[in-house]
């Protein structure tokens, strides 16, 4: 529930539960409030044993409400999953374009667009402003969306997904944990699928990853990147050799291990990016 009222509501339900199941004590001087808790272990077929319980539900739910909402209270949007898939367009590594798909999830109501930053990090790299795109779509829902750049292409871009409309937000969404949501939005129930938005974005580099040791980051700060996907795909029959990935916590450094697949394609997966940045480096693309 939200809102003043709703929290007024939560602390009515919260205070009114504790002193529903600590009342006995206060009326009988010969009754602890430590018999009572004990009381709630001891099980019995009685109105007054599953009354008891009852307001033990209650008391914990308004627990569970108000501590999501001030969670949540300043992040209006969860990153439910990211899926980022690296295309090396050219076997050295010249053009490289950078598919993103996410699964976003409203905490608010009146959510109306997304904010991210993309630049080259090398004196050399670009990034074509013709090579951003974008879309966002949620069952069938039609998303009058477009993205509002600023920058250029040697410094990089701010980039505003512009939703066209608010995110579909319900009060009991920000109450679901994400690994009940960590799916296909199509495989969820029909009162959650439709209240999860899939977020998708390219962006294109030039001659930024075609030198020596090539590196790429991806950076979280008070949004945790939930369940965090990365595929590095090459050219067909090149391969890249040498990659290391480290979360970089502050002054603290931790190894991520890449995955190869079958294919080549070598996969790195983090089930929570916040307040750090994952470096990846590597060597190639080289010939099998």
């Amino acid at each position: 529930m939200e809102g003043r009222f709703g929290r007024l509501l939560n602390w009515i339900v919260l205070i009114g539960g504790v002193a529903a199941i600590l009342y006995p004590a206060i009326i009988d001087p010969h009754l602890s409030t430590t018999q009572i808790l004990i009381s709630l272990f001891e099980w019995q077929w009685s109105l007054g044993f599953a009354m008891r319980w009852l307001c033990v539900a209650l008391i914990i739910g308004s627990i569970y409400i108000l501590v999501t909402n001030k969670i949540y209270r300043n992040i209006p949007i969860s990153v439910i999953w990211t899926k980022l898939i690296v295309h090396f367009d050219t076997v050295d590594g010249s053009r490289v374009r950078i598919a993103r798909e996410q699964a976003l999830r409203a905490n608010q109501p009146n959510v109306t667009a997304y904010f991210m930053t993309a630049r080259p990090t090398t004196q050399t790299g670009r990034m074509p402003e013709d090579g951003i795109s974008g879309n966002v779509f949620c069952g069938d829902t039609d998303y009058n969306d477009r993205l509002d750049l600023h920058g250029d292409e040697r410094r990089g871009f701010e980039i505003i997904h512009l939703f066209g409309q608010s995110l579909p937000y319900a009060w009991y969404m920000p109450l679901i944990p994400i690994w009940l949501l960590n799916r296909d939005p199509q495989r969820l129930f029909w009162f959650l699928k439709n209240k999860v938005v899939v977020r998708r974005i390219s962006t294109t580099y030039e001659d930024e990853h075609n030198i020596p040791r090539p590196s790429m980051s991806f950076s979280a700060t008070i949004y945790p990147q939930h369940n965090f996907e990365i595929s590095m795909r090459c050219p067909a029959g090149h391969l890249l050799t040498n990659i290391q990935a480290m979360r970089i916590k502050n002054n603290g450094i931790v190894d991520v291990r890449a995955r190869q697949q079958t294919d080549g394609t070598f996969v790195l997966f983090i089930d929570r990016l916040q307040n750090e940045t994952l470096r990846v480096t590597w060597v190639g693309p080289t010939a099998e």
